[in-house]
């Protein structure tokens, strides 16, 4: 109900991203994915944010449950030539949906690949997206790769 009012693809997006960022912190059914979704397919968001749309359409499946259909977007996201925090972003929402599917060697290499583009990307840690890379690489660690040396909190 809280969401009822967007009516925008691109702050249905956001609002999904910004939600979804903790797992189970809210109920899914209550954000506006299926708007995102739609206007996705519908209004063919501009090239220059496809990177960025596909990685936030990666963690609204990863969080319903759909690892595969995560990393199918992440694939998508990366055909677009990501920025280093979209490839950390990429990453380690990738290192999730692959542990959850049992590929426990590709998810460590996901985690050590996100975890080094951000240790170079110091200049650029109070950005919202270093940032939110920072949390989702910080739950990847927790859950695939306990020894990683991960950025220990999201500002460091």
């Amino acid at each position: 109900e809280h969401f009822t009012p967007i009516r925008r693809g691109m702050t249905a997006e956001q609002t999904c991203k910004a939600c979804l960022l903790i797992p189970d912190a809210i109920e899914i059914d209550q954000l506006p994915h299926a708007l995102f979704s739609k206007w996705m397919d519908d209004e063919q968001p501009p090239v220059a944010l496809a990177k960025w749309l596909w990685t936030s359409q990666a963690l609204v499946a990863l969080r319903l449950g759909q690892p595969d259909t995560a990393i199918d977007f992440i694939n998508k996201s990366e055909e677009q030539s990501p920025t280093d925090v979209n490839k950390a972003l990429n990453r380690a929402i990738r290192a999730l949906a692959q542990h959850h599917v049992g590929e426990f060697e590709k998810a460590h290499d996901d985690v050590r690949q996100a975890t080094e583009i951000l240790n170079r990307m110091e200049d650029a840690r109070y950005n919202f997206d270093v940032l939110i890379a920072r949390i989702l690489l910080r739950e990847a660690v927790a859950l695939v790769d306990d020894d990683s040396k991960a950025p220990e909190s999201p500002v460091p």
